[in-house]
């Protein structure tokens, strides 16, 4: 029997300042077996994803005002980090332009909106983790 067992479920990083959205994500992905870790700000997401090198990010793209955005291109930006897929959380009036625009970085595999259907998400999560495409 292994005694690190943690150590060989996938890591994924949740970044919302929305403690309420945090809570929800983190009781979907952690019920469903996979080693969870937060941060609430950009900094502390750029930090845990460099040192972590989690499997996957679930970003708040709506994170305090254009956080999430600011975020999600310094994660694009980092040679450390730019090959970690991430999955955004956006908000329902969010327009075509503006998802255009998500979908043109190469880090962001799947976006959603907010709230968070569980199945979907574990869908998600399961098919990047697996090397396949989210869809868009």
């Amino acid at each position: 029997m292994n005694e690190d067992i943690d150590s060989e479920k996938p890591r994924i990083l949740i970044v919302a300042a929305d403690l309420d959205l945090q809570n929800i994500l983190y009781y979907i992905v952690h019920k469903h077996g996979f080693t969870v870790e937060e941060a609430d700000s950009r900094e502390e997401a750029l930090e845990k994803s460099r040192l972590l090198q989690p499997a996957l990010i679930l970003l708040d793209f709506t994170m305090n005002g254009s956080a999430g955005f600011d975020t999600m291109r310094a994660l694009q930006a980092e040679d450390e980090t730019r090959r970690i897929p991430v999955v955004l959380m956006c908000d329902k009036h969010l327009g075509i332009f503006q998802r255009q625009m998500i979908y043109q970085e190469s880090n962001v595999k799947a976006a959603m909106e907010k709230p968070v259907c569980a199945q979907t998400l574990l869908g998600i999560i399961q098919r990047l983790l697996q090397g396949g495409a989210a869809g868009q």
